[in-house]
Formats: C-alpha cells, sequence, structure tokens
C-alpha cells in the first residue's frame, strides 16, 4: 500500500452557476432590495454552514452544514459497515452521501462521498473496537469507505474514487480531506480471505490513499474551494491532482504524522522527563491511542521525580484540545475524593519527533484492579448494592461553583463543562442538546412570558414549560458530576482470598465528560445511555433506585427530566436509519424493557418480564450483526 499526503491549501474559484449572483452595478436608488436580501441571505447561510461544520460538536450539525455548503448532495446513509469474509466485521461512524455534481468537466461522478466526526470515531473506540481477523491483518485505520465493485475489471483499470471528509473539535482549523482508489481485487481479497489470489496477480497492487487538507478560513469561500478540490479529485491518477503519487500498493509509510495513530516517541518522553535520558519501548505500552490522542502505561525502574511514583498513566492529545481543562476537573474531584480519584500529577505541553506539539497530563497508574464492568455480573447481591452506594454517594457530591475550572471564556458561564460546553442558564443548555434535524422537526426550546417552553417533534408528548422560578431554582442545584459513571469506568479491587470473591471501590475515572451539571441531567442521562455505552441493565436499574434519594425535591426536578426526554425523543426521531439507533432499539426490547409514563422512573421491565437473562457481550455483537443484515448489509 501506498499512502501519499499534501497540504496544501486550495485557492478559491470562482463561485458556482448555482449560487445567486449579486444585483449588477446601478446606482443605489435602482436596486431591487428584495433581490438584494435573498443574495446576502444566501451568503450569510453559506458563511454559518461552514463555520458550522468547523466548529460544531455535534455531528448532525456538521452534516447538515455540508448538505447547505454542497449542492447535489444526498444523504445516503448513517454508517460505514466493513465486510470482511463476507460478513460485517464493524460498523464505523461516518455518513455517506451521494454526489454527482453538474459540472461538464466531471463527467463521471465520485463513487462515494463520506463524512466523519473525529469525536465519533473517539466514542466509537471507546464503545467498540472490531479488527479485521487473521490473516490478512488489516489495519485499524484501514476504515476508509469503499464500495465492492463485481464487475470484471483489469488490475490496470481505475476503480471508482472514494472521498472522505473528516475534522474533529480539535480540528477547527483544517479539514482533511481522504481520496482513495481501491481495485477490485483488493475488495475482493477481503470478501474471500481463503481463496488464493490469480496466478496473475500483481503482488501488493489494489490501494492507494492520498491525504490533503483544506483551510476552513476564508468561510466565505471554503464552498468554492471545496467544490474545486472534489472535481479535481475525480481526474485522480490522470493528471495526479497536485499530489505525489507512485506504484499503487507499495508501502511507503504508514500515514504522514498528522493522521498516524499517535505513539510516544522519544522525543515526547525525553520532553516530559528530561532527568531521563533514555526510555526504552519496553517501559511503556499503548493502552488505547488514535491519530489524535493516546493513552498508555509508563513503567520505570525508578521514581522520576520526588512524589512521582515509578508507575504512571499518561495521555497525550494534540495541543489545544480539552486535555488540560479535563485534568483541572479530576483535579478539582481529588480534591474531593483523594482516595478514590487518582491525583493529576502534572498537565504541561511537548513537541513529537515531527514537531507536532501535543498536550500531556500525569497520573499514577493503579495497580492490582479490575474494571468493573469484567466482574459485575458476577458479583451477588449485597457486593453489588456495596459498590454502588460507594459510587454514587462518592461521586455526586456538591461543590462550590466558584472553586471550578475557569472555563475562560467571557460571561458568567456556571453549566457545562469541556465537552458539552460552557451556557449561562438552562434556556441555553437545553437548546445546546438539540441537533439540526431535530429543530427541523419541530423540536426547539422559545422563551415565554414566565420562562420558557421545550416542544417536542411530534409524538414526543406535551409541550414541557418551565417558569422563571423553576429556572431559577434549577441554577441553585448545579453540582459537580461525572456525567459517564458506568461500570467501565469504575475500578475495583479483589479483597482476600477466600472461596466467595469480594470486590471493593478503588478508583472512579475517566472525568472527560465531567463539569457543573444538574443531578437530574446525569440521572436522566442513565436513560439515553442504555443500550449503548451501558449494556447492563442490573446496574443501571440499582443506579436509579439508590440514586433517585439523592434528586433535590420539587416538582421542578421531574419538569426538566422531561423537558430533556423530549429532546432526546425529538433527536432519535431524526435518525431514523442511524445502525447505533437500531441497535439500542432492539436491545432494549431484548431486555424486555418499557418507559412508563413518568419518565422520571426510567427505564423498567415489563409486566411479566421474569427470568430475563443475563447477555454476554458476545450476544449484544450478535444483536449488531442482526442489525445489519436487517438493513441489507
Amino acid at each position: 500500500m501506498r499512502i501519499a499526503s499534501t497540504q496544501q491549501e486550495q485557492p478559491p474559484i470562482p463561485t458556482p452557476a448555482t449560487s445567486p449572483s449579486p444585483p449588477d452595478s446601478a446606482p443605489a436608488d435602482d436596486y431591487d432590495t428584495s433581490e438584494l436580501q435573498c443574495y446576502f441571505t444566501y451568503l450569510n447561510s453559506e458563511i454559518l454552514a461552514a463555520e458550522r461544520l468547523a466548529t460544531s460538536r455535534d455531528t448532525i450539525s456538521k452534516q447538515n452544514a455540508l448538505l447547505r455548503l454542497l449542492g447535489g448532495l444526498k444523504h445516503r446513509r448513517d454508517q460505514v459497515h466493513f465486510l470482511f469474509d463476507r460478513r460485517a466485521v464493524a460498523d464505523l461512524p461516518c455518513c455517506f452521501f451521494s454526489y454527482s455534481p453538474q459540472s461538464p468537466s466531471q463527467p463521471t461522478p465520485l463513487a462515494q462521498l463520506g463524512y466523519l466526526n473525529l469525536s465519533d470515531m473517539k466514542r466509537y473506540r471507546r464503545i467498540k473496537l472490531s479488527a479485521a481477523p487473521p490473516p490478512l491483518g488489516v489495519p485499524r485505520r484501514a476504515n476508509l469507505p469503499v464500495s465492492r465493485r463485481t464487475q470484471k475489471q483489469s488490475m490496470a483499470s481505475a476503480a471508482p474514487l472514494q472521498m472522505l471528509l473528516a475534522n474533529g473539535p480539535c480540528n477547527a482549523k483544517w479539514l482533511h480531506i481522504y481520496t482513495s482508489k481501491v481495485s477490485p481485487e483488493f475488495l475482493d481479497s477481503l470478501n474471500r480471505p481463503s481463496r488464493s489470489p490469480p496466478a496473475d496477480a500483481q503482488p501488493g497492487l489494489g490501494v492507494a490513499i492520498y491525504r490533503r487538507r483544506l483551510a476552513f478560513k476564508p468561510y466565505e469561500t471554503l464552498p468554492q474551494r471545496l467544490a474545486a478540490v472534489i472535481q479535481d479529485a475525480s481526474s485522480l491518477g490522470e493528471h495526479g491532482c497536485g499530489m505525489e503519487g507512485g506504484v499503487v500498493g507499495q508501502v511507503d509509510r504508514v500515514m504522514s504524522d498528522d493522521e498516524q495513530d499517535m505513539v510516544p516517541d522519544q522525543k515526547i518522553l525525553l520532553g516530559i522527563f528530561p532527568e531521563i535520558p533514555a526510555i526504552s519501548e519496553g517501559s511503556y505500552t499503548i493502552i488505547s491511542n488514535t491519530f489524535d490522542r493516546c493513552t498508555f502505561r509508563l513503567s520505570l525502574d525508578a521514581e522520576p521525580r520526588p512524589d512521582f511514583p515509578a508507575d504512571l498513566l499518561v495521555r497525550l492529545e494534540t495541543s489545544g484540545s480539552r486535555l488540560q481543562a479535563v485534568a483541572e476537573l479530576q483535579r478539582l474531584a481529588h480534591s474531593q475524593l483523594s482516595e478514590l480519584v487518582p491525583a493529576t500529577l502534572e498537565v504541561g505541553t511537548v513537541v513529537n519527533d515531527a514537531g507536532r506539539k501535543l498536550d500531556y497530563s500525569i497520573t499514577r497508574f493503579i495497580t492490582g484492579t479490575a474494571v468493573l464492568e469484567d466482574v459485575w455480573d458476577s458479583l451477588d447481591r449485597t457486593n453489588q448494592l456495596s459498590l454502588m452506594d460507594l459510587a454514587v454517594i462518592h461521586q455526586v457530591f456538591r461543590c462550590d461553583v466558584g472553586d471550578g475550572p475557569d472555563p475562560d471564556s467571557p460571561g458568567d458561564l456556571l453549566l457545562g463543562g469541556p465537552d458539552a460546553g460552557y451556557h449561562g442558564g438552562i434556556k441555553e443548555a437545553l437548546a445546546g442538546l438539540i441537533n439540526e434535524s431535530a429543530a427541523a422537526l419541530g423540536c426547539e426550546v422559545v422563551s415565554t412570558a414566565d420562562g420558557i417552553t421545550v416542544h417536542s417533534a411530534p409524538g414526543g408528548g406535551n409541550d414541557v414549560e418551565l417558569t422563571q422560578s423553576d429556572l431559577e431554582n434549577l441554577l441553585a442545584c448545579i453540582v459537580f458530576c461525572h456525567n459517564d459513571l458506568e461500570p467501565r469506568n469504575i475500578l475495583v479491587k479483589k479483597m482476600g482470598d477466600g472461596e466467595k470473591d469480594w470486590y471493593e471501590l478503588a478508583a472512579i475515572i475517566d472525568w472527560e465528560l465531567a463539569g457543573f451539571f444538574l443531578f437530574a441531567y446525569e440521572y436522566w442521562l442513565k436513560d439515553t445511555l442504555l443500550g449503548s455505552s451501558n449494556m447492563s441493565f442490573s446496574w443501571y436499574s440499582l443506579f436509579k433506585e439508590r440514586a433517585a434519594a439523592l434528586l433535590p425535591a420539587g416538582e421542578v426536578q421531574g419538569k426538566l427530566i422531561k423537558a430533556l426526554s423530549a429532546i432526546a425523543y425529538s433527536n432519535l426521531q431524526a435518525m431514523p436509519k442511524n445502525v447505533g439507533v437500531r441497535v439500542q432499539a432492539k436491545w432494549r426490547v431484548r431486555e424486555r424493557l418499557v418507559m412508563p409514563s413518568n419518565c422520571t422512573r426510567g427505564w423498567v421491565r415489563e409486566d411479566g418480564a421474569t427470568n430475563v437473562p443475563v447477555f454476554t457481550k458476545q450476544d449484544n455483537e450478535d444483536l449488531e450483526v442482526e442489525v445489519l443484515k436487517g438493513l441489507g448489509y
């Protein structure tokens, strides 16, 4: 495989004929004001769409922005399914579009156009990472969208091009553009891995991946520049698209530094620990990594400096990310729960061998523990209750908002965190949860004479009204929340060596979603995560049971949960073909769960549902395959 890279910014091209043209030069008195207003409305909407594509955290908002920027683009499906041996082995969080530009200069349209929000890839890998099985050993990164072509083509003929656009919260400056040429023979080798290649097959031939990046700014010219890149890509291989090429199939390097999975090179290690001149590769173990972050365990022979243990957990992220803000939140949590939250020993910035600037944080690595997710179902009820009470009581500690981390934004921002953003009030926080597609269905938060009203999409129940008194009451209930208190983020330690295992709470980790919220928000958030990032109903139901008493008194908490549920319903209605949504719905049916009219209670087992078995990880994976087959994959 050969992967070439360029990072050139494309020059502006003339405005497409499909966009409104400004009025011809004429005296001011002769202007048609409606025509002028139409032109500037169009221009402003284009600029807004470009800005949303660059800066929005919401995937649906980014997709809608892309639809607005590129005329002729039509939504095709919400997921990419990686096939191996004629079965789906991975469901990748990339949205597919069909794209057929009406341009004489491009008689052959692109076969596929995909968009990937990089934060979705991070969540996907945290939940599940399905690698291609041997003997091919397809890399984790080999997930560019490809379409299998059954027609016979010679190796010399060009397979249809594929294009993937990608950016994320840490990539608001550049839109990364990947194009590929994939031969039918290569795709057939994935589809039939046990079959020997033809005798006349040329070794190594099959895949070429090219990369360029496009600056988002100036937003005013992004639609034209992006259209030029897409049109130019159609001649890749014939004209080279201005990018380096070569013989397809020869491995020169895996990825350019900006796009390969991040690893701790010697310059990084020396930058963090200058007092240790050489740290061998055997001293660290990578726990997880993507191209913009890496978490690894570093085991040294001796303590590197005073108050630093020899066994450390180091986290790297692209500079300018949320790492430093998350580290401050973890420091705040540690100040309240020093025995359960690992101390943040150091936060800083370092440069790798390629000159890339990275943020890092260091905490103590906690040895001798297990992830609660791995042992929860094997514990007896008494041990489960003990762990739940400790986890819930310890994580719902109240903090003075003034002691929290400075969000480094103007205004008195009281509500939110690094992941969700900071908001000045309840209305802004609720509105920030509504994706654009749900808003198009009628979901919105509107101001009234005495507060706000939350409108759901059709079928989502009655409007929810919150008075000004309700809003003031809610703002007085802000607490410091973890927001992702699931078994995978809890470490436990086995105690004793008797016949019966007993586990005690050792640590609460992963504070990425933490911040200053209403506890009712975290209490409700469990409902939306059940069947996706949390696959244990026994954990969920016990959490709801024990945490209900921690909700502040008053009906306003229930009203807030109803408002949040109305927004969640609307967002789901806007994604009817989303694979993850369908898997979650089937999982709840399998678990025989229903949502009562009083949604404050959360999901409960339907009447008569007894002896529901405990489903394994393999059962959950089989459920995902069942959904994919139902969609025709």
